[in-house]
């Protein structure tokens, strides 16, 4: 494993790379450069993410309504180093219903895309037509995504950000 978190707390988290230099040639040792980036940005943004947890079971309130801790539900988040797997802690109000995960409100989750990547995405789509994205998207970054992103978030029916 080419990545891994060496320490983590509420003030800093430290990682570790490896980047392996089998080649001789630059390009694929960049590429392997950034292979390993992109593990370290998934690991340290994981970290990150956890930050926003809930740190107990308690019930949390929200726009003036109750909301019970239901369990832990496996979401995955989109950043721009790659998709991360993830257990939130999930809500449910008090009438039943719709539930919510508070690291999702407290670290500004915009459906499953961290902000970053949020607004990465956006402003490419901005600038230049989705086939373009994602190739920009697999050259520059090595994160391949499909031709039309689409980013979740409640209040955007039609799914497209």
């Amino acid at each position: 494993m080419p990545a891994s978190v060496i320490s983590s707390s509420t003030k800093s988290i430290v990682l570790q790379i490896e980047v392996s230099i089998d080649s001789g040639n630059m390009l694929n040792l960049e590429d392997s450069l950034q292979r390993a980036l992109n593990e370290a940005g998934q690991l340290g943004t994981k970290e990150l993410l956890g930050l926003f947890e809930s740190p107990n079971k308690e019930p949390i309130v929200v726009n003036q309504q109750k909301w019970n801790y239901k369990g832990k539900v496996l979401k995955h988040y989109e950043t721009l180093y790659g998709r991360i797997p993830l257990e939130r802690s999930v809500y449910q109000g008090v009438r039943g219903g719709s539930t919510l995960a508070a690291l999702d409100l407290r670290a500004g989750i915009i459906g499953s895309a961290t902000p970053k990547f949020a607004k990465s995405i956006a402003w490419k789509y901005s600038q230049m037509p989705a086939p373009a994205v994602k190739e920009d998207f697999e050259t520059n970054h090595q994160r391949t995504l499909s031709n039309s992103v689409t980013i979740q978030h409640p209040s955007y029916k039609s799914g497209i950000f």
